[in-house]
């Protein structure tokens, strides 16, 4: 896991930018998770699509113990392969709302110039039930580690 802790309150919103592979060996492409400050009740939810080679798919869950953001390329895939996404949590200091998310990204599995079943691009939002300020945000990748080279940038966004 990724954990960002001790996140000023001096911000608008957060933006996270993310480039990843994991060590998750039998697929090519492995789930991505946020959880925010150390909260592993079921109080998150999340809905979206998932697309894969021409296939759209839709993507629901509620009462999760983390909030569902995309995928990252899994090392069944050719080396040097990473995905890709970046994540809006916004109005994350305002205690009186619940906290949400939206998510873009991808991830290109598979070997060689093989897409389709290997390969995913997803768009998701996400609900932390939670009024609660954003202090810490921990990225997971489906119970698995993220490889070298991985890179996840935390970004605060001043309103205007």
């Amino acid at each position: 896991s990724v954990n960002f802790a001790s996140i000023p309150q001096i911000y608008a919103h957060l933006k996270l930018v993310l480039s990843l592979r994991t060590d998750e060996g039998a697929v090519a492409v492995s789930q991505l998770q946020l959880r925010f400050n150390g909260d592993t009740g079921n109080n998150y939810a999340s809905n979206g699509l998932a697309i894969s080679g021409s296939t759209v798919t839709g993507l629901s869950q509620a009462s999760t113990a983390a909030m569902d953001i995309g995928a990252a390329t899994a090392s069944g895939a050719d080396a040097g392969r990473f995905g890709m996404a970046e994540v809006a949590i916004v109005d994350y200091a305002n205690t009186s709302r619940h906290k949400t998310c939206i998510a873009t990204g991808g991830a290109q599995g598979g070997t060689g110039t093989t897409i389709g079943a290997n390969s995913t691009s997803r768009y998701m939002t996400g609900i932390w039930n939670s009024t609660v300020a954003i202090s810490q945000i921990t990225l997971l990748a489906n119970g698995n580690l993220f490889q070298i080279g991985s890179r996840a940038t935390l970004y605060g966004l001043r309103a205007t």
